[in-house]
């Protein structure tokens, strides 16, 4: 839960004051939290569909 909250704040920097290098930033981060497999699959199955 602790990297969401992270992702949550990032995104936050960005829509506040976007960058180039802020959304390259999110996008990676985006990319990497929701290609997670946990072992919760209705949150897996859910971030697939994301």
């Amino acid at each position: 839960m602790k990297d969401y909250r992270g992702f949550s704040g990032e995104l936050r920097a960005y829509q506040e004051a976007p960058t180039a290098r802020k959304r390259a930033r999110v996008e990676i981060r985006f990319d990497e939290l929701f290609a997670t497999v946990t072992s919760y699959d209705a949150w897996d199955e859910r971030s697939v569909e994301t």
